[in-house]
């Protein structure tokens, strides 16, 4: 098979596998031991509600997601989780001895400003910063805000998150 060809492949599958692990807080189940570095690092914690505008325009808006994040074929989970000091943005990636939690952003109070999604590898974007074109290299971690006209993505850096404020990507729900 072509090495374009290949890609193609490989970006629909990924594709349609992010769009299939989107799930409301009732429907999502974490990993056994994702749960147990929440447990580690909060005494009380749960899979965060969306506030109702945030999520109003997207029947699938979630609190967590399930992504490769870091390309080495395991799948982690992205998740807003309420805890005793808020609602944060958290990333497990899942590693031999179990989960490495991550947190990313702190996303509100009691309900979560936003919903989780995936922006899918090849997706392009203007950087900000400079104003360069560039592109998702991976699945990336999203906050969408319905009625907003910006987006918040969280790209891997191999060791941190960076956060990329963008306008919203097109033929997502407003």
């Amino acid at each position: 098979m072509p090495t374009s060809l290949r890609s193609i492949v490989w970006i629909v599958a990924v594709l349609a596998l992010a769009a299939g692990q989107t799930a409301s807080s009732r429907q999502f189940a974490l990993p056994r031991d994702a749960g147990e570095a929440l447990d580690n690092r909060w005494d009380t914690w749960s899979l965060a509600a969306i506030a109702p505008e945030a999520a109003a325009c997207a029947a699938d808006a979630g609190p967590a997601v399930t992504l490769d994040i870091d390309g080495d074929g395991l799948m982690d989970v992205a998740a807003a989780v309420r805890a005793p000091d808020g609602v944060h943005l958290v990333a497990l990636l899942q590693r031999q001895g179990g989960h490495e939690l991550y947190e990313i952003h702190r996303l509100g109070d009691d309900l979560a400003s936003g919903y989780v999604t995936v922006t899918a590898p090849g997706t392009a974007y203007r950087n900000p910063r400079n104003g360069q074109e560039t592109w998702t290299l991976a699945p990336t971690i999203t906050i969408l805000r319905c009625g907003q006209e910006t987006a918040d993505l969280y790209e891997w850096l191999g060791f941190r998150f960076n956060r990329i404020t963008v306008p919203r990507a097109p033929g997502r729900p407003d």
